[in-house]
């Protein structure tokens, strides 16, 4: 059984796909386009409109990173954790409410939150619509970052 979401076909499309051996590049267009995608996996019937998750789309091998659009006043379906990755959410435009198992924090544009994995979460926009930036990654798994695994170049 088929794990992961792609973009469905309804959906917007990504313009300027490049994936070559150094680099992958898309065009997802505007912040406000965000809510024009859908993910989907058609294995498990589920779609999820303005959402677009980046791991198969720029070949990704250490994270995944999604894309979310939540319209204004919307209240989060369900709760979810996860096995191994923690995620971190980049608010980026909006207002709304952050669940982390009975803790609810207020949230909006530059509000940065890290969630660790067994810790339930959910999202519920405000008077604003909501978009924000996930990214997972293995829990416990960082070894070297930023100047520990820099290297300059000329």
């Amino acid at each position: 059984m088929n794990l992961e979401f792609t973009n469905a076909k309804e959906a917007k499309q990504i313009k300027d796909l490049q994936n070559t051996k150094e680099y992958s590049f898309a065009n997802l267009g505007e912040l406000k386009d965000i809510k024009d995608y859908i993910s989907e996996n058609t294995d498990l019937g589920l779609k999820s409109t303005g959402k677009i998750f980046l791991k198969n789309i720029l070949n990704l091998t250490g994270a995944e990173i999604s894309l979310n659009y939540i319209p204004e006043n919307t209240k989060a379906a369900f709760l979810h954790t996860h096995k191994e990755n923690e995620e971190v959410y980049i608010v980026l435009q909006g207002n709304g409410e952050f669940i982390i198992n009975d803790n609810k924090l207020k949230i909006k544009a530059g509000s940065v939150i890290k969630v660790s994995t067994n810790a339930k979460r959910g999202i519920n926009s405000g008077d604003n619509d909501l978009i924000v930036i996930v990214i997972q990654t293995k829990e416990n798994s960082l070894n070297y970052y930023t100047l520990s695994d820099a290297e300059i170049v000329k």
